[in-house]
Parts: structure tokens; sequence; C-alpha cells
């Protein structure tokens, strides 16, 4: 069993610890970070689980999420209380980036249940639900107003995430399927 880090936005960070999100999707790409590397050349998925970058099922990700250290100035052997912008979404608050933030600060451990590959329009409405996307009140696909299914909100979460780097909705790439559920969640007090 390995551990490996990985990281989720807030609202993303709050839909895992709220029990709504089981299941997170990640560009599958080949070395150079260029082409999906899991398509063979007569357009079949090749058997990619020991392959997936953020490992197979039994394997752990701990979660990198935005957060703060708090420091008492009059008692500095004190160890540091830890808050997580995912409890205190606060603006005014100066919070450290998810990306640099080391395992000992980790609150969430996750473990690998189901790993798969698949494009990213194959997601399911189930799936999107899992993905921590609802109903949302806004433009729908027929470009109305109303509710919006889950997988037009997905495809909205994916674009505003993925467009910009070459990976949009519109490009349909390959994608990991990674399925966990929640092993360990600490409070903010180390």
């Amino acid at each position: 069993m390995k551990e490996r880090p990985i990281l989720f936005s807030t609202p993303m960070v709050q839909a895992i610890l709220a029990g709504h999100k089981t299941m997170t999707r990640r560009v599958a790409k080949d070395i150079d970070g260029s082409d999906p590397l899991y398509e063979t050349k007569d357009g079949e998925i090749i058997d990619t689980v020991k392959l997936c970058p953020y490992g197979v099922p039994g394997d752990r990700l701990w979660v990198r999420e935005t957060y703060m250290l708090m420091f008492n100035p009059y008692k500095p052997d004190e160890k540091p209380h830890i808050h997580y912008k995912a409890d205190y979404p606060r603006d005014t608050v100066v919070w450290k980036s998810s990306m640099f933030m080391p395992r000992k600060y980790s609150r969430i451990l996750l473990e690998i249940t189901n790993v798969r590959v698949e494009r990213v329009q194959q997601i399911t409405e189930d799936d999107a639900i899992a993905e921590g996307c609802t109903l949302m009140v806004g433009v729908t696909s027929g470009g109305g107003m109303g509710l919006a299914s889950p997988c037009y909100a997905f495809k909205k979460l994916w674009d505003k995430i993925y467009a910009k780097r070459g990976y949009g909705w519109d490009i349909n790439p390959w994608v990991w399927v990674i399925e966990f559920k929640i092993t360990q969640s600490k409070e903010g007090v180390l």
C-alpha cells in the first residue's frame, strides 16, 4: 500500500467531508504531458489500472487543501493550530496554497476503492453526483433558465479547471476515474 498526495479545491473538500464526493476524475496523459497514453491504435483501452499515477485499489491519497497555521506568540514552543479554508471560507484571511501543504498538516486520508479509464464525456448522472455535483440553478444545456443536471454541472466544473490546460470537455480526453472512501479525517489541531 502506497500513499500519494492529491489536490482538491475548497468546494470539493467540503463535498468530501459532507460525504457527497466519493469519486474524482483526472486527465490521463502520457509522460510528456501531451496526448492520452491509454488508447491503442485500434481505439481500444488497454488494461491500465496498474499504471494509474494516483495508485491502485487499497492505496491511499492524502488530501492537500488550502490551509493556514496559527501560532501562539506567547507560547513559542506550543504546536501551531491549523485552520482549513473548507471550514472557514473567509477571503480576508491569508491562506496557504494547497499545492505546498506538507503531509503532516493533511487531515483527510482517502482509500482508493476502484480505478478505471474512460473518456470524460462518458460520465453518468450517478457518477456526476459522486463527483460532488448536484442539480444547479442556471442556464440549462438547452439554453433556458432552470435546473441543470448533475452532468451539466460537472461539465461546467471540468471546463473551469481543464479547458485552459487544453483538456476541455469538447476535447473529450481520457481520464482516470478514481473512486475512494474516507479512512481518516482529523480535527484542525495538531
